[in-house]
């Protein structure tokens, strides 16, 4: 009898089971029939739901970490699409069947806190972004990069694709620090073998600041307490041919005098 009982237990626990999951699935099918179909209902007509962007690096040369630059470009693209789980926007779906609501009260805080505006086509700069691309890539070495783009849309949705064509990066052939026998520039040149710059390395605008920080630590450590590294000054030569540069530092000629010191 026992026995005969448990057998019953467990398949009602199967069939309850089966029925639960059954269900799930269908409310969560209903879930994004719906909710798909409502995003671009509650928009204009003349308007599109964003859907996102990516980044793609091309070019005829081979490029060192590609994927990697790729992903760090996409980082500049500053507005996200609305929240995506699965196939659903449960945030825009929340706020979309809400409704108009007053400015107190449950139904206002579920749609404010919990539910998500539509992000649209509109609120996207796509040239200010192409630019922002182009600067990143020529502050990395790829000085002669350009960026185009092109939206795609359907069904009242819209992406952006941005392409950024690029040659191989400019590198590193000569660092050339301060060349006079002044005290100061003597302690700069002293310096170079604790250089962050290495000839032979991709051209990085950033390692040039951190060069520039690195030489301010190193004469302040040795006495000159108010030496900045805004007084130190870098150029650049692209114009030696073989996609090579040559970085020049300089100290400025309107430093003030305790510099020195």
């Amino acid at each position: 009898m026992k026995r005969v009982f448990f057998k019953k237990i467990r398949c009602n626990y199967l069939l309850v089971n089966h029925i639960t999951n059954s269900k799930l699935f269908v409310v969560f099918s209903l879930v994004i029939l719906f909710g798909s179909c409502s995003y671009t209902r509650y928009i204009a007509e003349d308007q599109k739901l964003y859907d996102g962007a990516k980044v793609e690096i091309k070019s005829e040369d081979k490029i060192s970490g590609k994927r990697s630059k790729q992903r760090s470009l996409e980082n500049l693209i500053r507005v996200s699409p609305n929240t995506k789980i699965l196939y659903v926007r449960p945030r825009l779906f929340i706020y979309n069947v809400l409704g108009e609501t007053k400015d107190r009260g449950v139904k206002h805080w579920i749609k404010t806190r919990i539910g998500e505006p539509p992000v649209l086509m509109d609120d996207i700069d796509a040239d200010h972004t192409a630019r922002l691309i182009e600067n990143r890539l020529q502050n990395t070495g790829f000085f002669d990069a350009y960026v185009n783009y092109e939206v795609s849309q359907k069904n009242q949705r819209a992406k952006v694709e941005y392409t950024a064509h690029v040659k191989k990066p400019y590198k590193i052939k000569n660092i050339h620090f301060p060349e006079t026998e002044k005290s100061l520039e003597l302690k700069i040149k002293e310096s170079q073998n604790q250089s962050i710059l290495k000839t032979g390395d991709t051209y990085e605008l950033n390692n040039l600041v951190r060069e520039r920080e690195r030489i301010e630590r190193y004469v302040r450590n040795r006495g000159y307490y108010f030496f900045d590294s805004d007084h130190l000054i870098f150029r650049v030569d692209s114009t030696i041919g073989e996609r090579m540069v040559d970085v020049y530092f300089f100290l400025k000629d309107d430093m003030p005098s305790n510099a020195y010191k």
